[in-house]
């Protein structure tokens, strides 16, 4: 239970960071001007989540996910990779878009 505990502190944190600290991050990413700290930070993000979301779904000692559960977390964190590449995607095109406007 301890565990448990930790871990889902530690996820609620992760979790507030990766989703409102992009909004801050608005400079240039040095390496590929393109980018801002933002995007990197939102590119990272379901790696991070994926992980302590794995964790959280294999706590239970007693209890062994059989292969439809484990499948059905796959699955459910690929929708949830892909919509996040389309978020990013599409907020990329924005951002190039409100850029070439203002020139």
């Amino acid at each position: 239970m301890q565990r448990l505990a930790w871990l889902a502190l530690i996820f609620a944190l992760l979790f507030a960071i990766c989703i409102v600290a992009p909004a801050f991050l608005n400079r240039q990413f040095p390496p590929y001007p393109l980018m801002k700290l933002g995007d990197v930070l939102d590119v990272v993000t379901p790696l991070v989540l994926i992980s302590f979301y794995w964790l959280l779904f294999q706590i239970n000692q007693d209890h062994t996910s059989n292969h439809k559960e484990t499948l059905v977390f796959l699955g459910l964190a690929a929708l949830w990779v892909e919509g996040q590449g389309m978020y990013l995607a599409a907020n990329s095109i924005s951002s190039s878009d409100q850029g070439h406007i203002r020139q």
